[in-house]
C-alpha cells in the first residue's frame, strides 16, 4: 500500500485516485491537504498522474471549485511532472463546473492528461461568451472563473488598469442582475463599494501575492452572494514582513490605514473598504493565509483557526439577501 491517507485517496496502477467528498465547499482544502500530506511527504512520485473522483459529489460552491483548483496548482508546483484527469460527477455538478470554467482553468493551470475535457473546455467557451453577452438565468448567477495574471516587471501602469477595470465590470455586470431581484435593495453607495471591493482583492494578488490568482462570482437572488479571491503566493506574513505570525499579518492588514505597498498610483483602499461594504449588507469574511484561518462576522467580532498549512492566500466574502 502505496498511499497513507485514511481511504481519501487510493494508489492504483501507478495513479493517484483522490476520491473528493459529497459536499464540497472551501473545507475541501483541508479535506485534500490532509488527505494526502504522508503520501506526498513519503512518495512524491505518485502524483505523476493524479484522478479526481467526483463520482459522489453532490454539491459544489465556488470556494471549493477554486480550492481544488489551487491545491492540485500547488502540487503541480512542487511535482512538474504532474498531470491530472476526473471520474466526473452527475449532470448536475458537472453542469455547474463548466458554468465556472473550471475545466479550461484546470487545463491551464496544472495541465490535464491527454485527451480529456475538449468537449467540457468547449462548452466552457460557449458559456463564458453567454456570461460575456450577459444572457445570465436570473435564478443564479455565476461569473466564470477570472484569471488575475502574476505581476510581471513589465506590467504598465495601463495595462494593469484595464485588467482590473474590465474584471470590475464583469462584477458589476452581476450586480445589476441582482438589482432585477425583489430579494436585493441596493443604494448607489453599494455600487461604489462592491466595486471598489472587487478592485482591491484583484490588487492584492496582483500587487502582494507573487503568484497568478483566481477570482469567482456566484449570486443566488434567493439566497446571497460569494465572492472569491485565491491565489497560491506567498501569503499575508511574508508579504507584509511585520510580524512572526500569519495571524498577526491579516489582523494588521484589516485596520484602517495600513497598507504595505508604497504612495504610487496602483495604493488602493485596503481590506476596510472590503468590510466596510460586507459588514454594511451583514454579510462575513473569510481570509486563509498560511495555517490561519480567520471569519469576520462584524469589525468587532472575529474567530481565528488554526488549519493546513498552505501557499498564499484565499479571501472569499458572503453578502445575504
Amino acid at each position: 500500500m502505496y498511499f497513507y491517507a485514511k481511504c481519501d485517496s487510493c494508489f492504483i496502477d501507478k495513479m493517484t485516485v483522490i476520491h473528493i467528498p459529497e459536499k464540497v465547499t472551501s473545507s475541501v482544502l483541508d479535506f485534500l491537504i490532509e488527505s494526502t500530506s504522508a503520501s506526498y511527504r513519503n512518495n512524491r512520485s505518485i502524483f505523476n498522474n493524479v484522478f479526481l473522483d467526483f463520482s459522489k459529489v453532490k454539491y459544489i460552491d465556488i470556494e471549493g471549485a477554486l480550492s481544488i483548483i489551487c491545491f492540485c496548482a500547488a502540487v503541480k508546483r512542487k511535482n512538474s511532472t504532474a498531470n491530472f484527469g476526473y471520474i466526473y460527477p452527475d449532470d448536475s455538478v458537472l453542469s455547474y463546473l463548466i458554468t465556472l470554467g473550471f475545466f479550461g482553468q484546470m487545463s491551464n493551470r496544472v495541465g490535464v492528461i491527454e485527451g480529456q475535457d475538449i468537449v467540457h473546455i468547449e462548452n466552457e467557451r460557449r458559456m463564458r461568451q453567454k456570461a460575456k453577452s450577459n444572457k445570465f438565468d436570473s435564478k443564479s448567477v455565476v461569473l466564470p472563473i477570472e484569471t488575475i495574471p502574476k505581476k510581471m516587471n513589465t506590467t504598465s501602469g495601463a495595462d494593469f488598469e484595464n485588467m482590473v477595470g474590465e474584471f470590475a465590470n464583469h462584477a458589476i455586470d452581476v450586480f445589476d442582475i441582482l438589482q432585477t431581484s425583489p430579494f436585493y435593495n441596493f443604494s448607489g453607495d453599494d455600487y461604489y463599494l462592491f466595486r471598489q471591493s472587487n478592485i482591491e482583492l484583484f490588487k492584492n494578488i496582483f500587487d502582494h501575492s507573487n503568484s497568478w490568482g483566481i477570482a469567482s462570482i456566484h449570486a443566488r437572488p434567493n439566497y446571497g452572494t460569494t465572492v472569491c479571491y485565491y491565489d497560491i503566493g506567498v501569503g499575508f506574513k511574508a508579504s507584509i514582513k511585520k510580524f512572526d505570525t500569519e495571524a498577526e499579518s491579516i489582523e494588521w492588514a484589516l485596520v484602517d490605514g495600513n497598507t504595505s505597498m508604497s504612495n504610487d498610483d496602483n495604493d488602493g483602499y485596503g481590506l476596510i473598504i472590503v468590510e466596510e461594504f460586507v459588514f454594511s449588507r451583514n454579510g462575513n469574511i473569510k481570509i486563509r493565509s498560511g495555517d490561519c484561518e480567520m471569519q469576520l462576522i462584524s469589525l468587532s467580532s472575529r474567530k481565528k483557526t488554526k488549519v493546513s498549512s498552505f501557499p498564499g492566500a484565499q479571501i472569499s466574502f458572503f453578502i445575504p439577501v
